[in-house]
């Protein structure tokens, strides 16, 4: 065995130690509606304190071992805006886009017809579609 004596002298000075800001280099994806797995790519994510969305928390993420991503869900309320990351030394951010939900298509009614003849289609999330009735 190596044993190694130290000598610890008091000098009085203080040391500060600094924790490295954190950088966002991307997203993936950089838009997507709530519920979506966003990868965040970069730099110094160890110790991650929290990721909000346009000012609201993410419930959870997960930070690589290496500390260069994470993956985070865009939480229910999220709105376009600024993802941030915040740590010990400091915050980074990027731009996020929170889109509607895709549309879905119940019905198709008729389901055949002649050219000219009026379709209704019915669903959900069709609330930023064009009318063009």
């Amino acid at each position: 065995a190596v044993e190694n004596d130290v000598d610890i002298t008091d000098s009085g000075t203080n040391f500060t130690v600094t924790v490295p800001a954190p950088t966002i280099t991307s997203l993936t994806p950089d838009a997507g509606p709530v519920g979506t797995e966003v990868t965040v790519a970069g730099t110094n994510f160890a110790n991650t304190q929290s990721v909000t969305f346009n000012g609201v928390a993410a419930i959870d993420f997960i930070v690589a071992p290496d500390g260069n991503s994470l993956v985070v869900i865009v939480p229910a309320g999220a709105t376009t805006g600024p993802l941030v990351v915040t740590t010990p030394g400091g915050t980074a951010q990027a731009n996020f886009t929170v889109t509607g939900p895709a549309p879905v298509i119940s019905t198709v009614t008729p389901t055949r017809a002649p050219v000219g003849t009026e379709v209704t289609v019915t669903g959900s999330n069709f609330s930023t579609a064009a009318n063009n009735g």
